[in-house]
């Protein structure tokens, strides 16, 4: 591998200069350079929020139903203000955006009986936005034109005491009502008033003696139109039309959404007449000025058509009888996919839980998967291990020759191997490429597989549980300090005749070498009476075990019995050399045995299970910055993954430091290596280098770009103004070089796009923005 590091000034979201080192590692040996790892360090980044604060105070009043008003706390960096807001749950990104300089914005011409969402954004200036305030929810009312009438709850309890914290809940026009029976009762009735031609939804939820209950709807023609109990079903059992003359088609739904069509789908209510009314548009839009279409009341299905790809939308339905209409269902909101999104979807082969079968010559195995609309073929996949991208032959491997339609998944192995035969973590990812691919964001699946946990182990029990990938049968393992006597955490059990085992094993842990001890510490006192160390009979022992296969089978290296237990209330330690495994990973299991005595109730400790060594590698995560021509000011930060704290770190330029990480400042262009020593005395160097930041010119037509929340979750959005009309790109790539986001504009003057980060792994991940073919790069930062 060659390491070239290529630095440059770059402009923050604050439009100044600032300093940044793009580091560049290629791999040789494949058809096309991969940009394996790229550190852009923008200390404004983070800045720009702390320095931009969102609103404090926000209140929604004055709803009707078409509006509604938002007040917040003026904030006194503001420049202005943004709102962005839409049908409730909308993704931020796809709602409808709007600029005030007032703290203060009036919502017009929404729709009636819709439950909306607001989120607020502080402006302070040129890319200097606040991270969102929100959500605000609110629904804008609903005009009844109808009737109402009224709908009979019979409430009954078997045993007279009520419903006992059960409850029948209804959900009518926006406004859920729950009715329960109060205690003393054994029938109680409720009457509902409803609004004609709207549904009403009811639902169950359980009290402590459902094998009293019993409930009836009676309509308001004196029918019992649903009935259940003793032991109702739960959650939602029931809906109806109330009053029906014109009544709303139930159960709306997208069922099928491609990329430029999509059908809406619906239950229509017996005894409806008349013709299904839809109206749709873009996210948000205003009922009034949608496509509409009308179809008869025969049908339950409407196509769609003319929407573009990878886009918000809202949809409405209503019954038209006539001489009157039902209310509008809606809105239903969907997003339309990609006409072209192939990915992997996931690796079948290795499987993560069957790490101890990896082997030198390893088949990986995709799930290849067409998200988008169109069949797919001719597209090329491939995988990487560690971040060593495999040398895959193509056309002859990773080069998919069959179809792979809508929603469809293929399942494809490599035939180039890889070698796993090594023990200790390996990071599997598998990505395809496809020239005309829409969605980089689901182009890679990632796994990681430990086949070996790495040394040493130092387990105290002293955070209350078993470490993970440790197992035991007992269903209470572990046990807090004065217990049964014993002055710290321990794992242990209480053996008697109705419990005559006790087993503990670890994790696959290595691989060990000669001179790796196995240490613990263990001690037997009386059920009864704690103070009473145990004086083991025949049969009674504990006995050492360890695995070098997988847990296929055991061998015993040491056995504690009633011929070497010496009986005392205090912990012993014992050591078990590993010689004979060296090489190997292995598992360690303690199994504990009940003997001849059948009057004997005592327990069993075990404590401060150490296994010594020195792991393979710290696998410690490196991060440089570059100096400025003529001057010393590069820096690294360098914080090891494996090891026991406090490590040392001494510097080749001279000096040490001591804690969870090293830094070494004030660096010039240069090549340098630290010794890592940790606390047991493990040792390994790592070698790094510092570049020379050199300027290039200031990103020609962006106004500003701004990137938040930073760090993330998961959800990030973009915001890019331009100062004209021009072609803009935008991507994010992970530290392997691999595009997981991709979006573009065609002569625009802003992009907003929604980056979602939720299936990639937390870590750095680089933002590159080309406008007219210039680059502007960020990090963002993917932290959980």
């Amino acid at each position: 591998m060659e390491t070239t590091s290529v630095s440059c000034f770059i402009k923050n979201i604050f439009m100044e200069f600032s300093t940044a080192q793009l580091i560049f590692h290629f791999k040789k040996g494949i058809s096309n350079l991969l940009v394996f790892a790229c550190f852009c360090l923008l200390p404004g980044i983070l800045a720009a929020q702390q320095n931009c604060p969102a609103p404090s105070i926000a209140t929604v009043s004055e709803v009707t139903d078409s509006s509604a008003v938002l007040n917040w706390a003026n904030v006194g960096a503001a420049d202005f203000y943004m709102v962005e807001y839409g049908p409730a749950g909308f993704p931020l990104g796809a709602g409808v955006s709007v600029e005030t300089q007032a703290s203060i914005f009036t919502f017009q011409n929404l729709n009636p009986c819709v439950a909306y969402e607001a989120y607020i954004f502080t402006v302070c200036g040129p890319g200097a936005l606040s991270s969102p305030f929100g959500p605000f929810s609110f629904q804008t009312d609903y005009v009844h034109q109808g009737d109402t009438c009224t709908y009979v709850l019979e409430f009954f309890d078997g045993f007279g005491d009520g419903w006992n914290s059960a409850a029948l809940t209804l959900d009518h026009n926006g406004v859920t009502t729950e009715y329960t029976m109060p205690p003393g009762d054994s029938m109680t009735v409720f009457e509902f008033e409803a609004l004609s031609n709207l549904p009403i939804g009811f639902s169950y939820s359980p009290g402590f003696f459902d094998f009293e209950v019993s409930y009836n709807i009676v309509d308001p023609n004196g029918l019992t139109i649903f009935s259940d109990g003793p032991n109702p079903a739960t959650g939602h059992v029931f809906t109806t039309v109330a009053c029906a003359t014109c009544p709303v088609p139930l159960n709306v739904e997208m069922s099928d959404v491609n990329a430029t069509s999509a059908e809406l789908s619906w239950d229509v209510f017996p005894g409806s007449t008349g013709n299904f009314r839809i109206e749709y548009g873009p996210m948000g839009f205003t009922l009034g000025i949608g496509t509409v279409l009308s179809v008869g009341d025969s049908l339950s299905t409407v196509r769609l058509a003319g929407l573009e790809e990878n886009t918000w939308y809202n949809a409405y339905i209503l019954l038209d009888c006539g001489t009157e209409q039902s209310k509008a269902v809606g809105p239903v909101v969907f997003q339309t996919r990609w006409l072209v999104d192939v990915g992997v979807s996931g690796i079948t082969e290795p499987d993560p839980e069957n790490f101890c079968n990896l082997s030198a010559e390893q088949t990986i195995t995709v799930d290849l998967t067409n998200f988008g609309e169109l069949p797919q073929t001719l597209f090329e996949f491939y995988f990487a291990v560690n971040g060593e991208v495999a040398s895959i032959p193509v056309p002859q491997d990773g080069l998919f020759t069959g179809v792979v339609g809508k929603d469809s998944t293929q399942n494809i192995s490599f035939e180039t191997t890889a070698d796993l035969s090594e023990f200790g973590i390996y990071v599997i990812e598998a990505w395809t490429e496809h020239e005309d691919d829409s969605d980089a964001g689901n182009d890679t699946f990632r796994i990681e597989i430990l086949n070996a946990f790495p040394k040493p182990i130092m387990e105290d029990f002293e955070d209350g549980a078993l470490p993970e990938g440790w197992a035991t049968e007992e269903f209470i393992n572990v046990y807090a300090p004065g217990s049964h006597g014993n002055q710290t955490w321990v794992a242990g059990d209480n053996l008697f005749f109705g419990d005559t085992s006790f087993n503990l094993s670890s994790q696959r842990v290595g691989p060990v070498f000669i001179g790796d001890t196995l240490s613990f510490d263990y001690r037997y006192v009386e059920w009864g009476d704690n103070s009473i160390p145990t004086q083991l009979s025949p049969g009674d022992m504990l006995e050492v075990q360890i695995s070098d296969d997988c847990e296929e089978t055991y061998q015993t290296v040491l056995t504690i019995n009633s011929d070497n237990h010496v009986p005392t209330t205090d912990m012993a330690t014992r050591l078990v050399p590993l010689d004979g495994f060296d090489g190997l990973p292995i598992h360690i299991r303690f199994l504990a045995s009940y003997g001849e005595v059948d009057t004997a109730d005592y327990w069993i400790d075990l404590d401060n299970i150490n296994l010594s060594g020195c792991p393979v590698t710290f696998a410690s995560i490196v991060e440089e910055s570059g100096t400025l021509p003529g001057e010393q000011s590069g820096s690294v930060s360098i914080a090891p993954s494996f090891g026991t704290a406090p490590y040392t770190f001494d510097w080749s330029i001279g000096g040490s430091d001591t804690g969870e990480a090293g830094t070494l400042e004030e660096l010039p262009t240069g090549e340098y290596f630290v010794e890592i020593t940790d606390a047991n005395g493990c040792a390994e160097t790592v070698a790094f280098g510092i570049g020379t930041l050199v300027a290039v010119d200031e990103t020609e037509g962006v106004e500003n770009i701004s990137l938040f929340p930073n760090p993330t979750a998961g959800m990030a959005t973009l915001d890019v103004n331009l100062a004209k009309p021009m072609d803009i790109q935008a991507r994010v790539l992970n530290l392997n070089g691999q595009v997981v986001f991709e979006s573009a504009e065609a002569n625009a003057l802003s992009l907003r796009k929604q980056i979602d980060l939720s299936g990639q792994p937390a870590g750095l991940y680089i933002l590159q923005v080309v406008a007219e073919g210039k680059p502007h790069y960020a990090k963002l930062m993917v932290a959980r």
